[in-house]
């Protein structure tokens, strides 16, 4: 099987996540903080879902019922990286603190503990997403919240995007695995029975 993604693949992979990240920015196309973080947490929920429905055979019999278990899991299966895990345990901080604190408000400070894990790598592809001629330290507080929620979201859709095929990546490569181990049991077996 060829490792590569087709340009049909990419093109269909493109629309969707086009589609996702729009979708997106208009649910959390608020003035509330609370109602933006509780959307993205939502949105992201649903797609870390997404996400193991597509690599597991029953995945309801896990009974995952927070975003943090589902977090965790396609964490543990290699399927988001290390930063944007980090990012999104801090999205779930946050969205707690909103919870159980009836006087919370998200501020500069709980903007930088949310982008904190992010590497320089993923800083300056996150600045590639803005558009054209806007310099994240010139938007509102809001829009900067808005789009660092929707650079994290994009993270978990492209990773949503690739799981099947990186899962049918790592399963070629166990099958090789597996038959390396065979191949060299048959011939030290053969060597010793000569």
């Amino acid at each position: 099987m060829d490792k590569e993604l087709s340009e049909k693949q990419k093109e269909e992979m493109f629309k969707e996540f086009i589609k996702v990240r729009d979708d997106f920015l208009l649910e959390t196309e608020h003035d509330n903080l609370l109602i933006i973080i509780l959307k993205a947490h939502m949105f992201i929920e649903q797609e870390l879902y997404k996400i193991i429905e597509k690599v597991m055979v029953n995945p309801e019999a896990l009974k995952l019922k927070y975003l943090s278990e589902k977090l965790q899991l396609v964490y543990a299966l290699g399927l988001v990286e290390k930063d944007a895990y980090a990012s999104l345990t801090k999205l779930n901080d946050i969205r707690n603190s909103y919870a159980h604190n009836l006087n919370f408000q998200m501020g500069e400070r709980e903007l930088d503990y949310l982008k904190s894990p992010l590497s320089k790598k993923s800083l300056k592809e996150f600045h590639g997403t803005l558009p054209e001629g806007i310099k994240f330290k010139n938007l509102d507080f809001i829009s900067k919240v808005r789009m660092i929620l929707s650079y994290l979201c994009s993270t978990i859709v492209i990773e949503r995007l690739l799981s099947t095929f990186t899962m049918i990546e790592r399963s070629m490569d166990l099958q090789l695995k597996d038959l390396e181990i065979l191949q060299n049991f048959i011939t030290s077996n053969s060597d010793a029975n000569d």
